[in-house]
């Protein structure tokens, strides 16, 4: 194997709105520049939504302190205002590692099992064009 897929979990780091959190076992820009330095590719996986197993598939419980409770994974204002700002977050950590500025990121997947969610095809478009 050549590559590493890595998921970025959007509760993990940002527990509350606006506090991010990247250091330690959260460091992903070191965790990265280590799968480079062992020679692997890495497949960036940053959500917002990321996979079933993890708590609530990565966003952070506060998108429901809201009122009204945003429609999650859509192009809901409240929700497309806090999910722009975490891609954007996470752009600013890794854009340095992407392949085409000499890093080990060959390829960037947003979203994760949308299918059986939602048809929001604006939201995906906004991911698409951020």
């Amino acid at each position: 194997a050549n590559a590493v897929e890595v998921y970025v979990p959007w509760n993990f780091h940002e527990l509350r709105p606006g506090e991010w959190d990247f250091s330690g076992a959260a460091d992903l820009a070191g965790f990265i520049r280590l799968a480079g330095d062992a020679g692997l590719n890495v497949v960036l996986r940053p959500g917002p939504y990321i996979c079933a197993e993890w708590s609530m598939g990565g966003l952070p419980w506060w998108l429901l302190a809201n009122e009204p409770v945003p429609r999650l994974r859509t192009s809901d204002p409240v929700f497309w205002a806090a999910a722009e700002a975490f891609i954007r977050r996470i752009a600013q950590e890794v854009r340095p590692l992407l392949g085409i500025n000499g890093g080990p990121i060959l390829a960037v997947q947003i979203e994760n099992e949308y299918g059986y969610w939602s048809c929001d095809t604006k939201y995906l478009e906004l991911l698409r064009d951020l």
